[in-house]
Formats: structure tokens, sequence, C-alpha cells
């Protein structure tokens, strides 16, 4: 009786299964009476329907007509709804056979007919007591193993934000640390998308710096602008109330702004991106469940939020530190290239121009005397060495003012469209009776008639120079030949991989000394002194090749040189040929398929003044990045430096209104081939 007082029998539900209609009333009543649910089927089948109902136990008849207790209870433990309850036969079987049959089918016990009411309530109670415990147990393990999934839940995610936590707060370079956290969250988390969104400078506009996802399609472009004008946007609302915001179901909320990319976002929590009062961003997460983010996960999210923050600043003031440091560096360089450039014009002063003038004083102190006792014959020799060394003297004078008015800026850059032809031939002329003076043939082979664009006067400059080079540097007897190609092949130069029909190469060849390998590096450093005399002594500065290799590179081409030491010179410079840069449905590039390769570039058809290499490799540097705000900054200080730079200036600001990265990256790229 302590027994079955444990058990409240109301509770409970019993179904009889028997063929006989006496027995089955006869238990069904005094169940019943104790207070039982009491449930009746007069053959196998039908109880098999009642025990769908799932009641707690089953009081199961052995011999019945159709199918036997033994199958019933076979069927009943084959479905999984019934397998669990327990079946208790009742039978006038006594053989062990039978017993163990019905055990083996499932059965818990045995109730021998005739029946005996205390017997039966006994058994029942004893193995609802069982069932009751093993309910019990099951769902003690139930809650167990709840309670262990929510706390392995838990500690995967604080692992996963630690290990996030670690990771972000050890990369400096933003692009790189903005990556990373997407990528981090997503897969540590496994949701749906993760994206950080950053305000503007102004901030006018929130834009999209990294994304990662498991969409099937594409996910929204890297660069996206939502302004913060945008009534209806959950990004643009946590920006402004600095507060997180979770929507449970984005169907139901008014303030979720759909993309057509992101088509099985269910629920978003988005979590405000500040230091301080400083706000910098969101950090927007979108799962494809609705509610899929519960209390604590928020808690541990926006705890990862506030490091990302503190991460981004890190990374934007070590991003600024080193801007700072590049920008002092090529300060430091362009003081040292001035220094050297001093050092330069006084060396040329004290001892380069004064050399040239000793003979021409020795001359002329000579000829009153030589006039009084020497031949006409004499006197003109006299006269001729002394048209020499005053023409040295000159060239040397003109060579020293044309490169200072380029080191102080003084001469204005022009360029426009003339005929090369014309200028290699005029200098030919120019410069035949001194070649011939040294028994020398100077000779040009010219194509067809050949336009190209870039500043005159610069390009006459350069091919007298280095004419006159060649003639200076070859004996009596030699050859010095101008030519005019298009570029067919490579150049040997690391940095220029690709040319094409819209560039034409000069080349000066001459059969005179020759150079050193070792000196031929040191040809174009205005900080190594590297100045040799003519065949006929004739005296130089070394600024001829300086003074061309910044000329031509103002005019968007390169200049090197090819020698072997006692054999003869090659110079050789490239220009660009007068032709206009255009973008259509099937681009033309003067820069191989640089162009070609991104349709949305487009290039007004005007030739741009560049600022120096290294004044691009900034503006490069800040376009990988990202910094849209920074290009703005340094073009529009470009520009007030020379006013020629404000086409090249403004078209960079344009652009990096349109927050159009990649097309400044490939502009500044092909700026960078013909400005180094």
């Amino acid at each position: 009786m302590n027994t079955t007082s444990k058990l409240n029998f109301k509770e409970f539900t019993i179904l009889i299964v028997d063929d006989n209609p006496a027995n089955l009333g006869v238990i069904a009543e005094y169940l019943e009476d104790c207070g039982f649910d009491v449930m009746a089927a007069r053959d196998g089948e039908h109880g098999l329907r009642i025990a769908q109902a799932q009641p707690d136990l089953i009081l199961l008849d052995v011999m019945m007509p159709g199918i036997d207790g033994f199958e019933v209870c076979r069927r009943l433990k084959s479905h999984e709804s019934t397998n669990s309850i327990p079946v208790i036969f009742m039978t006038a079987l006594t053989d062990i056979e039978d017993k163990v049959k019905g055990f083996l089918v499932g059965g818990v016990d045995y109730i021998t007919k005739p029946i005996q009411h205390e017997e039966v309530l006994a058994r029942i109670t004893t193995h609802l007591q069982i069932q009751k415990q093993a309910r019990q147990l099951q769902e003690q393990n139930t809650r167990l193993q709840q309670a262990n999934a929510l706390l392995t839940k838990r500690a995967l995610r604080l692992e996963a934000s630690s290990e996030v936590g670690q990771q972000v707060t050890s990369i400096l370079d933003l692009d790189t640390l903005l990556l990373e956290i997407v990528i981090l969250i997503q897969s540590k988390f496994g949701y749906y998308f993760v994206g950080v969104w950053l305000l503007t400078e102004q901030h006018d506009a929130v834009v999209l710096h990294a994304r990662k996802g498991r969409t099937k399609g594409q996910l929204p472009p890297h660069g996206m602008q939502i302004s913060t004008d945008v009534p209806h946007s959950i990004i643009t609302l946590v920006c402004y109330s600095k507060q997180p915001y979770l929507s449970d179901n984005v169907i139901t909320d008014d303030k979720y702004l759909a993309m057509d990319t992101l088509p099985e976002t269910a629920s978003e929590l988005t979590l405000p991106l500040q230091v301080g009062q400083e706000m910098i961003g969101v950090l927007d997460i979108q799962g494809d469940q609705i509610a899929a983010f519960d209390d604590e996960e928020q808690m541990v999210l926006q705890t990862l939020a506030n490091q990302i923050a503190i991460a981004i600043r890190n990374a934007r003031l070590y991003e600024f530190e080193k801007k700072l440091r590049q920008m002092e560096e090529i300060r430091a360089h362009d003081l040292a290239e001035l220094n050297a450039s001093k050092d330069k014009f006084f060396s040329i002063v004290a001892h380069d121009l004064r050399g040239p003038f000793l003979p021409l004083m020795g001359l002329s102190e000579m000829l009153p005397g030589i006039v009084r006792t020497s031949s006409h014959e004499d006197i003109e020799k006299v006269g001729y060495a002394i048209h020499c060394s005053a023409k040295n003297v000159y060239n040397l004078l003109e060579n020293l003012l044309a490169w200072a008015r380029i080191q102080m800026g003084r001469i204005t850059f022009e360029p426009k469209r003339f005929n090369l032809n014309d200028i290699v031939q005029d200098n030919v002329s120019l410069l035949g009776e001194n070649a011939r003076s040294k028994n020398i043939s100077l000779s040009a082979t010219l194509s067809d008639t050949i336009f190209v664009y870039a500043d005159r006067d610069m390009i006459d400059t350069v091919i007298r120079n280095l004419i006159n080079n060649a003639v200076k540097f070859t004996p009596s007897g030699g050859q010095v030949k101008i030519g005019i190609n298009p570029i067919t092949s490579p150049l040997p130069l690391k940095e220029m991989e690709t040319w094409d029909e819209h560039f034409v190469e000069v080349h000066v060849n001459d059969t005179g000394v020759g150079i050193k390998p070792k000196d031929i590096d040191k040809l174009f450093h205005i900080d190594v002194h590297h100045s040799t005399t003519g065949t006929n002594k004739e005296a130089g500065t070394g600024l001829g090749l300086i003074m061309c290799k910044e000329m031509i590179e103002k005019n968007g081409g390169k200049i090197w040189v090819e020698s072997e030491f006692g054999k003869g010179t090659t110079v050789k410079f490239t220009m660009q040929l007068d032709s206009i840069i255009k973008t259509d449905d099937t681009p033309k590039s003067v820069f191989g398929n640089v162009v070609a390769n991104h349709h949305a570039l487009s290039i007004e058809e005007k030739r741009l003044v560049l600022p120096t290499y290294n004044e691009i490799v900034i503006l490069h540097e800040l376009a990988v990045i990202g910094d849209m705000e920074s290009i703005n900054t340094e073009s529009a200080r470009i520009a007030q430096i020379d006013e020629q730079y404000v086409p090249f200036a403004n078209t960079l600001i344009e652009l990096a209104k349109q927050f159009k990265d990649e097309e400044i990256i490939t502009l500044l790229e092909q700026y960078l081939l013909t400005s180094r």
C-alpha cells in the first residue's frame, strides 16, 4: 500500500484488450473504481488503433481471435509512438515457454487467470511507478542535455569571441582587419551574413567596407553606400541612435532595408561601432532564421563590437602615422635631392665651368702677339680654337641654366602636337658642322611623318644634347646615327611590362669610346659626380643626361643607356604618339589591357600633367586601402603646388567622391608606368 500511495491513479489511463466481455467488464469496473481512466478493446486490431492514444499501461489478453496478444505486443513495440508503453499479459497459459515468449515480444509482466483484483492493482502500480520514474529520469536527462548544450554553446561563443578579439587587436592594416573581422565572425558563429559599415568623414553616408556570407548569389558590392537620410534602414538608425537594434523578424519590421543580394535574411542584429562618443560605423549581422539571436548572444556580440571599434580606430591611427612617415621620407628625399642639386651647382660653378675659360683666356691673351708675328693661316687656327672654346663654354652655360630653371620650376610645360622628324632633321643640320669638323658621319634614318604630343622645346633640347654628346665622345672617322622606331618589343625596364603602337622610340647611336658598366648607373644620378672629357678634350658638366632624364619623364617617357666599353653607346628614349585615350565598348589603351579590363574607367579626352612619382605612389597606396578622404586632401594639396596639376587633381577628387577606388587604382597604375 505504501507503493500505491505514491501514485495518483486519476493521472493514468489503462487500456484493456480482452475478447471476453465478462472479464473485460469486471476488470474495467474495478480499475475505474480505483480512479483510473480506462479504455477497452474487444480484439487485437481494435486495441492497436486505441493504443495510438498512448495510454500509460496496457492489459493484454494472450488468447484472442484474429491476431493474438503476442502479435499485438510485437506490433506495439515496433512503432515509435507505442514502443515505450508497458504491456502486462493476462493469460491462463502457465508454461514457461509461453511466459518467455511474452517477455521476448516486449511484455513486462504476467497476470494468470483467473484474475485477482489485488494482484492486478499491485502489478499495475509497480509498473506505473517504474514508468513514472523512467519518464522523470528521461526528463532530467533531457534537461541536463539542454543545459549541457547551452553551456557548450556559451563556451563556444566565448571561445569564438576571444579568438576574434585576439585576432582583430593584432592587425594594424585596416583593409586586412575589416576582412578578417567578417570572415572570423561568419565562420565561427555561422551567420548568414556579416558586414562592416563605416561612416564617411562627413557622416552623410555609411559605406560597406567588408562583407562575408553564405548566400548562394552575389553579396552586396564592396563600397556600397547608404545615405544617412534614408528613413527605412536599420543601419542608419543605429548610426544615429548609437544603440544596438534587433529585428527578430525582418518581414514585419518597417525599418528593415531589403537587399536583393540577401534574399534569405530572416532576422538582423546591428551593433554600433564606437569608441567613447566617437561613432565609427556599425557591425551588421543577419541570420536566415527568425529570432536567431538570444540575449546572451547579443551581449557577446556587443562586447566583440566594442573590441572591433577600438581595433579599427587603432588601425586608422596606424595608417595615419604611416602616411605621415611616408610624407616625411618623401620630403627628406626631396630635401636630399635639393641639397645634391645645390652641391652640383656650386661644383660646376667652382670647377667645371671655370675650366673651359682657361684655354679661352690663354688663347685670347696670345692673339695680339700672334697677329704681329704669325701668318694668316696660324691666326685662323687660333681664331678657330678660340671659337671652339667659347662654344664649349656657351654649351656648358646653356645646360647649366636650363637645368637650374628646371630645378626652380621656371620652365613652363607646354605640350602640343608636332612632327618629331622636323626636330631631328633640324638638329642634324645644326650639329652637322661640328661633326664634320671631327670627321664624324652624322645621319638620321626617318620613316613617315611621326606626330607626337610633348613639349617641343624640351624634346628639342634633349635631342640636341644627345647628338652633341655622341659627337663629343666619338673619335675621328666614327659614326653617329639617329633613328625613330615604333616599339615592337618590351623595353628592358622592369616596371614597363606592356607597350603598344601608341609609343615611339628614339635612339642616338655612336661608335665612340663607350661607357664602363659600373659607370652607366651614375649617369642619371645628381648625387653622383660623373663627368668626362670628349675625344677632343671637350669639357662637360655631367648635367646633360640628368637634364634629359627630367625632361623626358616630364613628357611621360623613359630614357636609358646601352653601351659597350670601347665600341660605342646607344641612348634611347620613348615618347607618346599624338593619340587620345578613350574608353568605349571595346576600350583601347596605351598600356596594354590595363584599361580594357576595367570598362567602368572613364578618361577624359585631355592629357594630364602628372605630379612627381612619389606623389603618385602615395595616392596609389591611399586608393588601395580605400581612403577616399585622404585622396581628396592629398589631391587638393597637389593642385596648390602647381596649377598645371589641377586637371589631374580634379580627376582624382571626382572619382574619390563617387568612391570609385578600383578605377582610381587602375588610373594611377597607368600613371606610375609613365612617371617613374
